[in-house]
């Protein structure tokens, strides 16, 4: 029995080495927009470029970038959910499981 993995990074730069190298191991991404080098939203295009698994795996914004623009930005970018700061650590739990459960969008 394998133990799904939802990384956090610090930046994008480390969450895009993950996707390159480790997706067997991972069952999602969840990143934050604004970070140094690459932002959210140019992780998830460059996540979602790649080949095969690679390329689907689950991303989402976990993010105090919370207007309704924003929003579309990151489902735009392919992220497959939107979750605003502050934000209830139920609700994250309820959509990060229904994410990696389904890989479906819910924003």
């Amino acid at each position: 029995m394998s133990i799904p993995t939802l990384f956090a990074t610090h930046s994008a730069m480390d969450a895009w080495g993950l996707a390159l190298i480790a997706v067997t191991m991972m069952c999602g991404v969840l990143t934050d927009i604004q970070m140094p080098v690459m932002d959210g939203y140019e992780l998830s295009r460059h996540i979602r470029s790649l080949q095969g698994k690679r390329g689907e795996i689950p991303i989402i914004a976990l993010t105090a970038n919370a207007f309704s623009e924003d929003i579309n930005a990151a489902k735009a970018a392919g992220m497959n959910a939107h979750i605003a700061k502050p934000f209830d650590p139920a609700r994250m739990i309820a959509v990060i499981t229904k994410v990696i459960k389904s890989n479906e969008v819910i924003i």
